[in-house]
C-alpha cells in the first residue's frame, strides 16, 4: 500500500515509522483498534459494544492515539465523531493492522491445531523402509495440510545431521549417543528369520538357527550396524553359516531373498514392508533383539506436528509388535 506526501510516496511501513517517530511513547495495537472501530461505528458508544469495552475505555485509547501521533483524528459534535483528513490518510493503514493480526491469529489457530506447518523427518535405511510409510500414512489421514519432508540417510550421514540439528524428528537405531530427555525409546522388535516363497523353510511355524546353516545365507557387509547381531546370534547357536553374498543394507537383504538368492535374518519392520515382493517371515531363534527410537533437537522443544508423528510411529511399531508377538 502506498501513500502520498510532499516527499513523493512512501508505503504503509515507512508510515507506520514516521508516525509512531513523532512520540517518545509507542502505540499499541489497542489504540490503532479503537481508532479504526469508532471511523467505522461513527461513535464510542457502538465501538464500545463492537470491541466489548467501556466507553470511556474507548475514548481513552482514542485520545492516547492523537497524543502520540500529534493532531486530531475525529471532530467531535453533539452526535457523531467526524474523521478529520488526517485520519483519512491512515485508516486504510489501520485496517491492514487489523488485517495482518487477524491473519497471525488464524496462522496460530492453524498451528495449534496442525491444520498447517511443515515437518522434518530424518530416518535411516531401515527406519525409511520399515516404519515411516506406515506411521506418515496415518500422520497424514490426520493432518492433511501439514508438508512433510523425510530424509533418509546411513549412520554417519545421521550423526552429521543431527549434530547440525536440522530436523524436527528423526528415526533412528539404539544405542546412540543423544540427551536422554530427548531421545524416546521404542518396544523393542525381534528379528526374523525371511525365505523365498515356495521355500522349504517356509512349512516350518519357527525358524532356528540350525535351519539355516544348509542354505546360502545373505548378510549384511561387516561394519554395518546389525551385523553383528545376527553374527552373535549365529555364534551362540553355534552354527556357521554359508555367507555368499554381503549388502549394505537390511532393504537389500529382503530384495535379495526375494530374488531367490538365499535366505536371511531382519528386523520385522523392514520384512514387513517389503513382504509383497516375495518373501516369507517367520520368528527365529535364538532371539536377536533390535531397539529403535526417536530423538528430537537439543536446540528446541518438540514441536506439535513432531509429537503427533512419534504417536503414529508408536502405533506403527505396536502394529508390527501385535503380529510378530501372536505368531510365536
Amino acid at each position: 500500500m502506498w501513500f502520498l506526501h510532499d516527499k513523493g510516496p512512501f508505503n504503509a511501513k515507512e508510515f507506520f515509522c514516521m508516525v509512531e517517530g513523532l512520540s517518545m511513547k509507542p502505540i499499541n495495537l489497542r489504540m490503532i483498534e479503537a481508532f479504526r472501530t469508532v471511523y467505522m461505528a461513527g461513535t464510542t458508544s457502538a465501538a464500545s459494544e463492537i470491541l466489548n469495552m467501556t466507553q470511556p475505555a474507548v475514548s481513552r485509547h482514542i485520545m492516547a492515539l492523537e497524543e502520540r501521533v500529534g493532531f486530531a483524528l475525529f471532530n467531535r459534535d453533539a452526535r457523531r465523531l467526524k474523521p478529520t483528513p488526517e485520519a483519512m490518510m491512515m485508516v486504510d493503514l489501520a485496517h491492514s493492522v487489523h488485517g495482518e493480526v487477524e491473519r497471525f491469529s488464524q496462522v496460530a489457530e492453524g498451528v495449534r491445531t496442525l491444520q498447517r506447518g511443515h515437518l522434518r523427518i530424518l530416518a535411516n535405511t531401515t527406519m525409511a523402509r520399515g516404519l515411516v510409510p506406515g506411521a506418515l500414512s496415518k500422520f497424514q489421514d490426520t493432518y492433511k495440510n501439514v508438508s512433510v519432508s523425510v530424509d533418509i540417510m546411513i549412520k554417519n550421514e545421521m550423526a552429521q545431521r543431527v549434530a547440525a540439528q536440522q530436523f524436527d524428528i528423526a528415526l533412528i537405531n539404539l544405542p546412540f549417543d543423544y540427551p536422554a530427555d530427548r531421545k524416546v525409546e521404542f518396544a523393542p522388535l525381534d528379528g526374523v528369520a525371511i525365505v523365498p516363497r515356495g521355500h522349504p523353510l517356509a512349512e516350518l511355524e519357527t525358524i532356528s538357527a540350525e535351519d539355516f546353516q544348509d542354505y546360502p545365507f545373505i548378510s549384511l557387509a561387516l561394519g554395518i550396524g546389525g551385523r553383528e547381531l545376527v553374527d552373535e546370534a549365529f555364534v551362540r547357536a553355534k552354527v556357521t553359516r554359508n555367507i555368499l553374498t554381503e549388502v549394505q543394507t537390511r532393504t537389500l537383504c529382503c530384495d535379495f531373498v526375494a530374488a531367490g538368492l538365499g535366505v536371511a535374518v531382519v528386523d520385522p519392520a523392514v520384512a514387513c514392508a517389503t513382504e509383497s515382493l516375495g518373501i516369507e517371515i517367520r520368528p527365529f531363534t535364538p532371539r536377536i533383539q533390535y531397539d529403535f527410537g526417536i530423538i528430537y533437537p537439543i536446540v528446541s522443544i518438540p514441536s506439535q506436528s513432531a509429537r503427533a508423528f512419534e504417536a503414529c510411529a508408536n502405533a506403527e511399531m505396536t502394529r508390527l509388535l501385535t503380529r510378530f508377538q501372536s505368531d510365536k
